[in-house]
């Protein structure tokens, strides 16, 4: 009988392998049981691809159980990144559900697909990570640009799912990362999902980061609805003290005190009466009040909290006397700041106008209008209590924070009616406008390790010494890199390339274009440029990192928005410059550059060759991204995109750096080249010189 873990396998279309020997048979046997070294050592003995009757592979084990060392000796082998299990898992799905977050780096390393999802539930990797709670693998995925916004089958975004299972780390995580917190799904926003489940921690930090404290679902009901009405009375205590609405209504006409009371929360019914809420308020149908609707439920603590509030109510004579910013000309308030209308409370309508002001900022747009302006449209208002009920604000938070407005350090400065506010100080400037190039990365083979000690060498000398190595990859899937490319388009510019011909993409120039994709889908993640650099790129002058800076500052001073930041710089390339006057926007860098120290002129592009050096913006890098996959060699993908008017090129002249004899004696090979292995160098040379390469 065979052992445990010893089924046949399958070849590529799920039919029994031919050859399915013991030695076959024992792929993923000696994976699971056998010492993982010896696995690594004799791993080409085996199709690396073939599947078990389940459609389980080496690599699908392997991330399972967490075998970094082994996900990449399957990789290095040939292992499919983003091949399925039977159903819909692949490594990357199966390592992010594991938590093994090293497998992740490597498998999106490798161009794994970080968008691939369940077919059953759209789950992706990120929003499995999320569910687990494994931030080491949030934060992979977020590196290898996963995006925060997408989507389960049943809308629900990862944010959601973290809230959902009480990963408050995750939700913090996530939030960090630009996550959209009102992005919600079928169950309602994050804060509602979160308060649906009764996770307190994360509804915390959603209010922390100024969450719509009175987002509605379908039904009309808010997040403090429904921790009453489920009794999540932790949930509730955080609404209510951050300041949310407690009398919203939903479409049946319940308010969160009726909910608590007919559903037999207690707990939550005394947080919300302690709070002040009405409980004489009546809902529109059957005009019931808390009181009412708590008989209704029958549990007698709800029936004695109504019943001391609504008797404390009538015997008061006004709703709460110690709130005395309705007590308007009641004698007993004589010394209230709040009692709008006495004689001796003089002073606080300027008062209530400043904590107006402040509460107005707070709990609307605080970068919308300045705290002083809003004060003193304010104090022309006649109906300060009115405006003041008409924010939502609780009474006890409307005291509490009119206590700490009375500290003068807190206090806005009084302006005369003729003079003009005092402009807003200027935001800070960004990291990479005030220091180095923020992020550079040279592309270096593991093989390779003359052109890396050469590189470690060259980089501190010309200020990139903070240049990190990138493990050039030699594969990626057919989704990112197509393994065969039309030439017409390209033999327009090179008279070497034969033309309406489609020609096979050399092993090099997918491992060049694939580890290309990679660096782009860091950069799209980011906030800021990428540099990115080849291992056998030469510099023109000492001064490539002040040069950098410079022409950053200049394209993103001419650019102020990111998105409009469609360029890509190159430090130096063979290039085709534009003929005619350049086009309005590489005017605008042009120009912009000009004003810089850097003594090279940048010049407009219609189509370049060699990616030894360039600076790649987010918003440019998210272009490239999109017309996935690489249909040709990457310098002639990129060109294309110049060509098309999708991104604009610019190349500095003279270069700042230049690729060490880029058609002999490299890694990559040329596939364009017409019988390149019979060319000698001059005949090369030469013809590259008609083309107007050289």
């Amino acid at each position: 009988m065979a052992g445990l873990h010893e089924s046949v396998l399958l070849d590529e279309f799920g039919a029994p392998s031919p050859d399915a020997g013991n030695e076959k048979r024992s792929l993923i046997d000696a994976l699971r049981g056998a010492s993982h070294g010896e696995f690594i050592h004799e791993r080409l003995r085996y199709d690396v691809n073939q599947r078990d009757a389940d459609g389980q592979t080496a690599l699908l084990v392997a991330c399972e159980e967490n075998l970094p060392a082994v996900v990449k000796a399957l990789l290095e082998a040939g292992a499919h990144v983003d091949k399925q299990r039977h159903d819909g898992y692949t490594p990357l799905l199966m390592a992010a559900e594991s938590g093994a977050a090293e497998c992740c780096s490597i498998l999106c390393h490798h161009l794994a697909d970080v968008h691939n999802a369940l077919p059953e539930t759209g789950a992706c990797a990120l929003s499995i990570a999320c569910v687990e709670g494994h931030n080491a693998v949030v934060h992979a995925l977020l590196a290898a640009g996963a995006r925060l916004d997408q989507r389960l089958h049943d809308g629900s975004t990862a944010l959601v799912m973290a809230c959902r299972h009480g990963r408050a780390s995750t939700v913090q995580l996530l939030i960090d990362a630009d996550a959209d917190i009102h992005l919600g799904c079928e169950l309602g926003s994050p804060l509602y999902a979160a308060t649906f489940e009764g996770q307190a921690a994360c509804v915390q930090v959603l209010i922390a980061a100024r969450a719509h404290l009175d987002e509605t679902d379908e039904h009309g009901e808010t997040a403090l609805y429904t921790a009453c009405e489920r009794g999540e009375h932790e949930c509730a205590a955080a609404l209510i003290a951050a300041g949310c609405a407690l009398e919203l209504a939903s479409h049946s006409g319940l308010r969160p005190l009726h909910a608590a009371c007919y559903a037999r929360r207690p707990e939550c019914a005394s947080l919300l009466l302690q709070a002040r809420a009405e409980v004489e308020g009546t809902e529109p149908q059957v005009g019931w009040t808390a009181l009412e609707w708590a008989r209704k439920g029958g549990d007698p603590r709800c029936i004695d909290l109504c019943e001391r509030e609504a008797a404390r109510v009538s015997s008061s004579g006004c709703e709460e006397a110690a709130t005395c910013e309705e007590a308007t000309g009641c004698e007993e308030a004589a010394g209230c700041e709040e009692a709008v209308g006495c004689e001796e409370a003089a002073g606080c309508e300027e008062e209530l106008a400043t904590l107006l002001g402040a509460l107005a900022l707070d709990h609307l747009h605080p970068r919308l209008v300045s705290e002083e302006l809003t004060v003193r449209l304010l104090r022309s208002m006649s109906d300060l209590p009115g405006m003041l009920a008409e924010l939502g604000i609780a009474r006890a938070d409307a005291a509490r924070l009119a206590a700490a407005l009375r500290a003068p350090a807190t206090s806005p400065t009084a302006i005369a009616p003729d003079q003009t506010p005092p402009p807003p100080p200027p935001p800070p400037l960004p990291l990479h406008a005030l220091g180095r190039v923020p992020a550079a990365v040279y592309i270096n083979l593991a093989s390779r390790t003359d052109r890396r000690r050469a590189m470690e060498a060259a980089l501190p000398a010309v200020g990139l010494g903070h240049a990190e190595r990138f493990e050039a990859l030699t594969s990626a899937p057919p989704s990112v890199i197509s393994i065969s490319w039309d030439t017409t388009l390209n033999a327009r510019f090179d008279r070497n390339c034969p033309p309406n011909t489609a020609l096979r993409m050399s092993a090099g120039e997918i491992g060049c274009a694939a580890s290309h994709v990679a660096l782009w889908r860091r950069c799209a993640a980011s906030e800021a440029p990428l540099l990115i650099l080849e291992d056998d790129v030469s510099f023109g002058t000492p001064e490539v990192d002040a040069s950098c800076r410079a022409l950053m500052r200049a394209v993103e001073g001419a650019s102020e928005l990111p998105a409009e930041r469609l360029v890509v710089l190159y430090l130096g390339a063979e290039a085709t410059v534009r003929e005619s006057a350049p086009s309005l926007r590489a005017k605008v860098w042009i120009w912009a550059a000009r004003a810089t120290s850097v003594t090279s002129e940048l010049l407009e592009v219609t189509w370049a060759w060699q990616t030894h050096a360039y600076l790649l913006w987010p918003a440019a890098a998210r272009v490239l991204l999109a017309g996935l996959p690489v249909d040709a060699p990457v310098d002639v993908y990129l060109s294309r995109h110049f060509h098309e008017g999708k991104l604009c090129g610019l190349v500095a002249r003279p270069h700042l750096a230049k690729q060490h004899d880029p058609y002999r004696g490299g890694d990559v090979e040329h596939s364009s080249l017409q019988d390149r292995a019979r060319m000698g160098l001059s005949n090369r040379l030469a013809a590259e010189t008609a083309a107007g390469l050289r």
